[in-house]
């Protein structure tokens, strides 16, 4: 028999859809996804660590006009990209409640002054999710609310030139804000939760002029498997919307804050982008061009000229 390379047994970036993802339609109105300031977007810069496990430590992300730093708990570390997906859901229920307010004041919730709370089930986060409902996907959710409490971005916005950058209005906050679990089922698996609504996630999204600034997310970021492959899809969404964006390795690695070395992080990105031939980016197509000094990923959309999926989800611009 044939011995299959490394290239051919390399995993794609995708998982399948869960068994019962048709219903999916039933649970998931459009998801919104807001920016936690006008000038800061965490599209830019992953909001997470890209461990599966969040892991310890501080996330530093040095750009020109801030210095964005990650925390997460001493005991539980720094949420993942998968506790995130609990983030993007916090936001949509604000989002989609205000829409229906505004549409219908009988029929929304009443946006009142932060912080708000909501009530969701374990089940209906991990459908809209698109996550399988076994006992370990519960246990999963509960230790990443853990995560989620206790990771805090702190922003320092920058100002001055060259040589010159004065620190100006440092703000910290946490991904979520207080959380409960409510009920648990007869399995003592976690049933209903409470989880209260941060003010910059309310601020984002609750706009007195009634438009605030979101971005729309394909449905199948859910199932993109590789925490980096997130953060590439997330900062395309952002930076090439409807058309194109380039980006150099050293640039990629200083924004998703990996703590991979070059060399790694180069071949997980090769990676990335050749087993896209197999399950393509939702949306965009990668490339990697090398123009001597550096690699480059190129990200375009394919799909411009093509109408929204009904079904769009967003994340924060």
């Amino acid at each position: 028999h044939e011995i299959p390379t490394n290239r051919q047994t390399r995993r794609t970036n995708s998982r399948p859809a869960p068994m019962d993802d048709a219903q999916l339609m039933f649970f998931v109105p459009s998801v919104h996804d807001a920016p936690l300031k006008d000038d800061f977007n965490l599209m830019d810069i992953a909001p997470f660590s890209l461990s599966k496990n969040g892991g310890q430590g501080v996330i530093r992300y040095e750009l020109k006009d801030a210095v964005i730093t990650i925390e997460g708990g001493a005991e539980v570390g720094i949420a993942t990209a998968y506790d995130y997906d609990i983030v993007i859901n916090m936001i949509s229920h604000l989002a989609e409640a205000t829409r229906r307010f505004r549409i219908d004041e009988a029929k929304g919730l009443k946006p009142s002054i932060p912080p708000q709370v909501y009530r969701p089930s374990a089940a209906e986060i991990l459908k809209f999710c698109r996550r399988e409902l076994g006992g370990k996907q519960y246990e999963d959710l509960e230790r990443a609310l853990a995560r989620l409490q206790a990771t805090h971005i702190r922003i320092t916005n920058l100002k001055g030139g060259e040589g010159r950058r004065d620190r100006r209005e440092t703000e910290s906050f946490p991904l979520i804000g207080r959380y409960k679990v409510v009920s648990r089922t007869s399995q003592d698996r976690i049933d209903q939760v409470e989880i209260e609504i941060p003010g910059w996630v309310y601020d984002g999204v609750v706009q007195p002029d009634g438009k605030p600034t979101i971005l729309t997310l394909n449905p199948d970021y859910f199932l993109l498997s590789r925490p980096l492959a997130r953060f590439i899809y997330r900062l395309a969404r952002k930076a090439a919307g409807e058309s194109e964006a380039y980006y150099s390795l050293k640039e990629l690695l200083k924004r998703s804050g990996s703590k991979l070395p070059m060399r790694k992080f180069r071949l997980a990105v090769e990676e990335i982008v050749e087993s896209t031939k197999l399950t393509p980016l939702p949306d965009y197509d990668l490339e990697l061009e090398d123009r001597g000094h550096d690699l480059i990923l190129v990200m375009r959309n394919r799909t411009r000229a093509l109408p929204p999926p009904a079904t769009a989800i967003a994340l924060p611009i």
